[in-house]
């Protein structure tokens, strides 16, 4: 089952954030100031973008900060490797504030860890398939006359449609083709 909101504690202040949907992540969370997203790639880094903005008028915000944090997840847990501000592009290597996102990282896996390793699982197992396999999920026909260009132009195809999918289908798209679902 899937969480619907998410506590980060920063600064001493519990923040609840409300589960967003969107097809250019695969989890998502914010509320009024805060925004969470997280990727999880094919080769199972985690990037988890962390938001956060002040009220400068009663229409008006301004970006306070933003973590964009590369992480690595494994069965012991989420580690992070990397942390760089998006809008200078420069990693942040000042210990501060690893030890400011390192804990809010921590209370955001422990919350979603289950359907953090699902959907590692299955970006895992979407990459290993073969060209028939891709063939029969997507509908989308292969080359058999061995061109490497439509080769190509054939995978990268398949990867827009998985990318296309919402959490829930790519989930559905899983245990139906990975036989893991439930008899």
């Amino acid at each position: 089952m899937k969480t619907n909101k998410i506590a980060i504690t920063y600064r001493s202040q519990v923040y609840i954030l409300n589960r967003t949907e969107s097809k250019h992540y695969q989890i998502g969370f914010e509320t009024d100031r805060w925004s969470i997203r997280i990727y999880i790639t094919q080769n199972n880094p985690v990037r988890i973008i962390i938001n956060k903005c002040v009220k400068k008028s009663e229409t008006e915000y301004h970006t306070q900060f933003c973590y964009d944090c590369y992480c690595s997840l494994d069965a012991n847990g989420l580690y992070l490797n990397d942390v760089s501000d998006p809008a200078t592009c420069r990693k942040i290597k000042n210990t501060t504030k690893w030890f400011t996102i390192e804990p809010m990282l921590r209370e955001i896996y422990n919350q979603l860890r289950d359907e953090m390793e699902m959907i590692s699982n299955y970006q895992q197992w979407w990459y290993m398939l073969s060209f028939d396999e891709l063939e029969a999920i997507t509908g989308i026909a292969q080359d058999r006359d061995a061109n490497n260009t439509k080769d190509v132009r054939f995978v990268d195809t398949c990867h827009i449609f998985w990318q296309n999918k919402t959490s829930e289908e790519r989930n559905e798209i899983y245990l139906k083709y990975s036989n893991k679902q439930d008899s």
